[in-house]
């Protein structure tokens, strides 16, 4: 991953998870989801009654857990 200029999106890029000083666990290796009880229960829901769309949009600002989401 490129290092951006933090002052441009006010970001450092040095927290994000695919950043390897960050010491934060990858998505798909993350096995804590905290916070997102509801949405967890609803994509499983859906998954379990074949209700499941083809594509999803998940939101939100970085590090909040969107991509640990969408690898459970």
């Amino acid at each position: 991953m490129a290092v951006k200029d933090v002052a441009a999106d006010g970001v450092d890029p040095r927290l994000h998870p695919d950043f390897p000083e960050s010491g934060a666990p990858s998505p798909r290796a993350n096995s804590e989801l905290i916070g997102h009880i509801e949405a967890e229960q609803r994509l499983a829901r859906a998954a379990q009654d074949g209700t499941i769309a083809g594509a999803w949009l998940i939101g939100g600002p970085m590090g909040i857990g969107k991509a640990t989401l969408a690898y459970r």
